[in-house]
């Protein structure tokens, strides 16, 4: 249970990162952002018996933070 709790901190960390994304990104770019957020929260709270593993939940979200972030300033031009 306590990787649980490390998770929930982090994932709330990470969704810091994801609120104000709003300065960098368009408002269609900070809908994706919030939506796959929420999903990753929701894999998290399902994935919450499984023990260490769901550290890997909080990661692989701000991984996919800083590709959305990347994608967006190199295709589409998105700056701060």
């Amino acid at each position: 249970m306590i990787w649980f709790v490390v998770a929930c901190i982090v994932q709330a960390l990470a969704g810091f990162f994801y609120l104000f994304a709003g300065l960098i990104v368009p408002p269609y770019g900070l809908v994706f952002l919030w939506v796959l957020w929420i999903a990753a929260t929701v894999v998290l709270v399902r994935f919450r018996d499984r023990g260490p593993l769901t550290l890997v939940i909080p990661a692989v979200t701000i991984a996919l933070w800083y590709i959305v972030i990347w994608m967006g300033e190199s295709w589409f031009g998105w700056t701060a």
